[in-house]
């Protein structure tokens, strides 16, 4: 962290981040955490399907892209995914390892998913 004319601005060590490519064909960092991992390559509406299968539907892809549709692609995606590392933490204090089990199952169909697709079908696109 470091101090520039009264603001702080944090720099955390990306050293250890692993180049990935988004689904919109950039380059990314990815943290290495279950959560990104999982979402490497997803789309949005990736992430929001997501979460809604790792709540038991209880957080429905449209209401979840409909709640953010007023951010950009890539803080909808910041957004959800916080949102499942939270899903996932509070299901593993509930019952341990339930969230990681969760998250691997359906991470595993997802990825499915993503590798299946044309990357013309890769490309993150949400309904404004």
């Amino acid at each position: 962290m470091e101090v520039v004319k009264n603001k702080v601005v944090i720099k955390p060590d990306t050293s250890e981040y692993k180049a990935v490519i988004n689904a919109n064909g950039k380059r990314s960092l990815c943290n290495g955490d279950p959560v990104a991992t999982a979402l490497i390559g997803a789309t949005v509406e990736d992430a929001a399907k997501l979460l809604e299968r790792i709540s038991g539907g209880v957080h429905p892809a449209q209401e979840t892209l409909d709640m953010y549709k007023h951010l950009n692609l890539g803080q909808m995606r910041m957004v959800i995914g916080n949102r499942i590392r939270g899903l996932v933490s509070k299901k593993n204090k509930e019952n341990e390892g339930s969230g990681d089990d969760a998250l691997s199952q359906e991470a595993e169909k997802l990825r499915k998913a993503i590798d299946a697709r044309s990357p013309a079908e890769s490309v993150a696109t949400v309904a404004v």
